[in-house]
């Protein structure tokens, strides 16, 4: 760029964060213990695979992970963190990547 500064072409533009106002009963509310359909779901693919989980390598845990991001989307719901009041961002799919495999490590200490 003219003004010295190094663009790499491989990233892409960073995209602004998707706002939103009323979350949808298949969203998963990171942050909170809410008792929502999004959040049971969740909670019930965790406790499904967690033995299969707890005894695979690391790629076969991250492969376990992708499905169950899939699975919530093809669901509808979102991975959504709070914002501000009334307010949720549509988390990045590291956040939510993080947030499940936190979900595991949860159930793993609880045994």
């Amino acid at each position: 760029t003219s003004s010295g500064t190094l663009v790499s072409s491989d990233e892409p533009p960073a995209q602004p964060p998707i706002i939103v106002h009323q979350p949808r009963p298949e969203d998963v509310l990171l942050g909170l213990q809410i008792e929502n359909p999004g959040n049971q779901l969740l909670r019930e693919l965790v406790r499904s695979l967690a033995e299969e989980y707890n005894l695979t390598g690391r790629g076969e845990k991250k492969k376990i992970i992708l499905q169950m991001v899939n699975r919530i989307d093809e669901s509808g719901g979102r991975f959504l963190q709070p914002v501000g009041a009334g307010r949720w961002e549509v988390a990045s799919s590291e956040v939510a990547r993080a947030k499940i495999s936190k979900h595991f490590r949860n159930i793993r200490r609880r045994r």
